[in-house]
């Protein structure tokens, strides 16, 4: 390729803030008025809800069943 563009090229941290910046202003929970705040107690309330859900897939075994399940569950705590 030549000319790539953005999306050929590697997502960086500071892209990928951008683009979860952009995802949540989409939401509307940047707004004062949200049901969602995005105050410290909540998004430490949201990250332990999603890391526990990562912890079921390990739960009473040691092989995941669904990788693609346990993506999206990464993929969430990653955001």
């Amino acid at each position: 390729m030549d000319n790539p563009t953005m999306d050929d090229r590697p997502l960086t941290i500071a892209k990928f803030t951008e683009k979860m910046h952009a995802f949540v202003r989409s939401k509307g929970w940047y707004e004062a008025d949200t049901k969602r705040p995005q105050t410290p107690r909540n998004l430490a309330i949201s990250l332990s809800l999603e890391t526990a859900e990562i912890l079921e897939h390990f739960q009473w075994r040691d092989e995941v069943k669904d990788k693609a399940e346990l993506a999206g569950e990464l993929a969430d705590v990653t955001l």
